[in-house]
């Protein structure tokens, strides 16, 4: 993969984020936290990846995780207001079916 596709698969996945959240009221204090540290984990995880000396690829793969790693949290706190799994859904599975529903999340 070359450093121009790297660049253009961030940007869709960006791109696709950014209209996965827009479904979500960004005015609820726990949505838009949950988009900003969906955001810096991201970034985290990609500044770990470097720290590793992964190439590239692998640095994309660690930053596209972090990007996508709680797509669940947004409807489980749309449905209750609350992060907790115990009180409420198990997030993964929710992110699982998010990420499948949506064309460009299978494609990421």
């Amino acid at each position: 993969m070359k450093i121009r596709e790297i660049a253009e698969t961030k940007r869709k996945a960006k791109e696709w984020f950014a209209s996965y959240t827009a479904d979500y009221d960004m005015e609820d204090p726990k949505i838009a936290l949950k988009a900003v540290h969906t955001y810096h984990v991201a970034e985290l995880c990609q500044t770990i990846a470097e720290s590793l000396a992964l190439n590239e690829v692998e640095c994309m793969a660690a930053w596209l995780s972090g990007l996508l790693h709680d797509v669940g949290r947004f409807e489980q706190i749309r449905r209750f207001n609350t992060f907790s799994d115990a009180d409420s859904i198990d997030h993964a599975p929710v992110s699982y079916t998010h990420l499948r529903a949506h064309e460009t999340g299978r494609n990421l």
